[in-house]
């Protein structure tokens, strides 16, 4: 027998459900021993394909917390090296005043630039035209708590969703 899919499975021990209501002998009431035999091996058949999919799932999401733990991990050291990196840089500023320096390896020099610093009460009293808006977006706590105290929101409702829990 060629190897079934979890759905071709399905779809067979429905159909074998339906012939097994069919293959009842009036007379005797007895069933072929043949459709039993059939839909036990099927059952079978379809608990193990059920249980490999889902260890092979528990293996990926295994996988994919390791990988997140690496990548986790990597950032951290990677934003280690940026925070000594820019430790030094200021200590190369504090040691060169504005001097230039020059090796085989390595050029240490400046260059000028200017940005735009502001005071802190500038949000307070600045116009409208030199400050940036957000788009506003909804506060889904807030709707969710509403709609459970029966409270209309228009646009809004709760939907209940199942969820497969693989462990």
């Amino acid at each position: 027998r060629n190897e079934m899919t979890l759905y071709e499975m399905t779809q067979e021990m429905a159909m074998l459900q339906i012939a097994f209501e069919e293959a009842i002998d009036p007379e005797t009431g007895e069933i072929s021993e043949d459709l039993y035999e059939r839909l036990d091996a099927l059952q079978e058949e379809r608990g193990e394909k059920i249980r490999n999919i889902g260890m092979w799932i528990k293996d990926l999401q295994g996988d994919a917390r390791k990988i997140k733990e690496a990548a986790k991990i990597m950032a951290d050291r990677a934003k280690a090296a940026e925070n000594k990196a820019e430790s030094l840089k200021g200590y190369l500023e504090y040691c060169l005043h504005g001097e230039k320096f020059s090796s085989p390896e390595v050029d240490v020099f400046w260059r000028k630039s200017s940005s735009v610093e502001v005071d802190d009460d500038f949000i307070l009293t600045a116009d409208d035209e030199y400050l940036r808006f957000k788009d506003p977006e909804p506060d889904k706590t807030k709707i969710k708590e509403a709609l459970k105290a029966c409270i209309d929101v228009p646009g809004a409702r709760i939907v209940t969703k199942n969820s497969i829990i693989i462990k």
